[in-house]
């Protein structure tokens, strides 16, 4: 057996135990895994623990050290970035008690990645966004209509992302809300884990030094949003600015990249090596993005020993745990 046949697979699959595979997703669920934060390493060291046992096996964390300028191929290293503290707000009506929307006790999901600094806790004028004005003559004309846009956040419902993104570096805002229409997701809990993004409304030139001045992002589930636009709804027939209460406490760092990289071989060297990735990294406890996904690998990695150790293969396995595509352009190159 050369390497790993159509039967051979279907038979170490049909090996792996449902009840494993739970039980490994559960362990890397209890983790917010941002690269730079403890979580990452955390999860990756219990991961290793897995193969502590495993015969023919080792594993090893290769760090690959960061610099403002550091590139594999044509990706570059974005910098560290970790939440401490957020919490989005709003007062239904005058005098009440500030209504919660997110907050980090709840979940970090909602936070754009890379959103800039919010501490202590401030208010900004809440406005409603329902088109993006592409033509510079829109965006010259929108600009001068909003009176003090450092000091506004707006909502968006319904928007690419992207766009959303576009326009708020253009116009100047100092963060954005984007909510999806109940139309389009009639149940929150798809949300609650699809909400999160890898960018933040900024264009890679900003001073990281002063995340005060980096502009902040905010997604929120449907329910979350038609709360908001009540809101401002209510303001707009009222006369009265619509306000909203951010405590973001984010940081950037630069630290190096990790990768968790677990070879099977037998305990010898081999000329071919099949090499399978997952990523690890996301900013809350999640399954489907991507703690399944690394159980899956984990588990085929340990149920193929037996098979890598039989001397007629000549085939090795070679899995990778990495912070998205960055880390196996990190460890290819």
């Amino acid at each position: 057996m050369r390497g790993f046949d159509k039967n051979t697979m279907l038979a170490i699959c049909d090996s792996i135990e449902v009840n494993d595979l739970k039980s490994l997703t559960n362990m890397v669920c209890q983790f917010h895994r941002i690269k730079g934060d403890d979580g990452m390493l955390s999860a990756m060291k219990l991961l290793q623990k897995e193969f502590k046992d495993v015969p023919g096996s080792s594993s090893k964390i290769r760090l690959y050290q960061a610099s403002e300028s550091s590139s594999f191929g044509t990706w570059s290293q974005p910098p560290d970035w970790s939440v401490k503290n957020c919490a989005l707000s709003f007062k239904p009506e005058p005098d009440t008690t500030p209504h919660i929307i997110l907050s980090t006790d709840r979940s970090n999901f909602g936070v754009f990645s890379y959103s800039g600094r919010v501490s202590p806790e401030s208010s900004f004028n809440l406005i409603r966004e329902d088109s993006i004005p592409l033509s510079p003559s829109r965006i010259k004309t929108h600009r001068q209509s909003i009176p003090d846009p450092a000091n506004t956040v707006v909502f968006m419902r319904n928007y690419n992302h992207f766009d959303a993104c576009r326009l708020t570096r253009i116009l100047g805002f100092r963060g954005i809300i984007t909510a999806p229409s109940s139309e389009k997701y009639k149940d929150d809990t798809i949300m609650l884990n699809a909400r999160h993004w890898h960018r933040a409304p900024i264009t890679g030139q900003e001073d990281l030094s002063h995340p005060d001045s980096i502009p902040f992002g905010f997604s929120l589930t449907p329910t979350e949003g038609n709360l908001l636009e009540n809101y401002l709804t209510r303001c707009e027939s009222c006369d009265e600015t619509a306000e909203i209460r951010v405590t973001l406490d984010t940081e950037f760092s630069t630290g190096p990249l990790p990768v968790l990289e677990i070879i099977v071989d037998g305990g010898r060297s081999r000329s071919d090596y099949v090499v399978v990735t997952a990523h690890i990294c996301h900013p809350g406890p999640s399954a489907d993005d991507n703690a399944s996904g690394i159980a899956t690998v984990v588990m085929l990695a340990k149920v193929m020993a037996e098979t890598i150790s039989d001397p007629s293969c000549e085939t090795g396995l070679i899995v990778l745990i990495v912070p998205e595509n960055l880390g196996t352009m990190a460890w290819l190159l």
